[in-house]
């Protein structure tokens, strides 16, 4: 049972974090950029959107 986990966790590494992936939207991307990227854009846009949830700490570097 532990060569099964150990071969299962190497081909999903391998899936997840160096497989190049052509599906819907991906463009080529591995699943771990595709989760960054819209990750990073849904934050953007909430401080776009809703800039007075944005920090002191934050505001501060802005001006």
């Amino acid at each position: 049972m532990e060569t099964t986990n150990y071969k299962y966790a190497l081909w999903l590494t391998h899936y997840n974090y160096h497989r190049r992936h052509w599906g819907l939207g991906m463009h080529g991307l591995i699943p771990a950029q595709k989760i960054t990227q819209t990750l990073l854009q849904s934050t953007a846009n909430e401080l776009i959107i809703n800039p007075q949830k944005v920090t002191g700490t934050l505001q501060s570097y802005k001006a």
